[in-house]
């Protein structure tokens, strides 16, 4: 069911992406297409691993259909902005967030417990802090800002795909628990670093990030697969343009295209090519829907630096041929992505 929905709401952010006048904006230069991406996808996507009857046991139907209903009714509200209601359905899933942390009982064992339980701690701090963002100008005596949701609410996404891929690595106990350590840890004191205003602390962060970035890039060149090998380097790009856009910020001259570019590389190369590369097992589908995929990256890409209409037309698309490839291969084979100890 979750999974449905977020193939939903991947060709719906595809389509969202012309919705940049100024009726499309949500709210503090937040638009609709963010939102849609990340509270319909990015959220979907994630709930529809984490949700499962391994993970649940008895209560994983209902809390498919509960996060179904709520998915659905939050993103309508989203497009009406209705910020009180959208507030009453954040709430609602605040609540029903609670049970994921109390219920987990996997028949597994091992680290994927530790990154499951994390993302979970982690989502609910998200859904405390879109709350406040989204009606007050302060939290806890520290300036607001609707967009930090962006990183917040893509990291429980994040922490499962890494979980997935270190398998792939053959990354021992100890590498694992040291990687999720710097990984909540440098998200969060990232989050610190923007909401206390402090880009020192911001930088520092993006760089601790960056390094680990770096260690599981080398480690994906010795695995000899050149899925995951693509799937890193464009994860090592995103920290990149993190980090760039950070030291501009820094430096005074803030350049709002590296920002995009890092946002973009992180939804394409990381989010949707890693559910990709574990959705679709046919190796030359694989090829035809990831390349499908770099192409709509590397127009958009050119057309955020250069402005050419017409490359946005071309991304857009390559970016559905992407989704519709692994949709007609779901059809045929199932969706059947998720933990492998599960």
């Amino acid at each position: 069911m979750l999974k449905k929905l977020a193939f939903f709401y991947f060709f719906l952010t595809a389509f969202t992406t012309f919705f940049y006048s100024d009726f499309f904006i949500f709210k503090d230069n937040v638009y609709i297409h963010g939102m849609v991406g990340i509270f319909g996808f990015a959220l979907n996507a994630y709930l529809s691993i984490i949700v499962s009857a391994k993970n649940f046991k008895t209560v994983y139907t209902k809390l498919q259909k509960i996060f179904f209903y709520l998915s659905v009714s939050l993103v309508i509200l989203i497009f009406f902005k209705s910020y009180i209601l959208i507030t009453i359905v954040s709430f609602v899933y605040f609540i029903f967030t609670l049970p994921m942390l109390l219920r987990y009982d996997p028949d597994y064992a091992g680290v994927e417990r530790l990154f499951v339980k994390s993302s979970i701690y982690i989502l609910l701090l998200n859904w405390i802090y879109f709350m406040y963002s989204l009606n007050y100008d302060t939290f806890l005596g520290m300036k607001t800002k609707l967009s930090y949701n962006y990183l917040s609410f893509s990291f429980p996404l994040s922490l499962i795909l890494f979980s997935e891929f270190v398998n792939f690595l053959r990354m021992n106990k100890r590498e694992i628990v040291v990687s999720v350590v710097v990984l909540v840890g440098g998200v969060l004191s990232m989050f610190i670093g923007m909401l206390l205003n402090i880009s020192i602390i911001e930088l520092l962060s993006a760089g601790s990030l960056l390094l680990i970035i770096l260690y599981y890039f080398i480690k994906s060149a010795k695995v000899k697969d050149k899925f995951l090998f693509f799937n890193y380097m464009g994860l090592l790009l995103t920290g990149i343009f993190g980090f760039w856009y950070l030291y501009t910020v820094i430096s005074g001259v803030s350049d709002k295209v590296i920002l995009l570019l890092h946002a973009h590389f992180a939804h394409y190369t990381w989010a949707t090519f890693g559910l990709f590369y574990l959705i679709v097992k046919n190796v030359k589908k694989r090829i035809h829907c990831m390349t499908s995929l770099l192409l709509s990256l590397i127009f958009l890409s050119v057309y955020l630096i250069r402005n050419y209409p017409f490359l946005l037309y071309v991304s857009f698309c390559f970016f559905i041929l992407s989704g519709i490839i692994v949709l007609l291969d779901s059809l045929k084979n199932g969706v059947t992505y998720g933990f492998k100890t599960s």
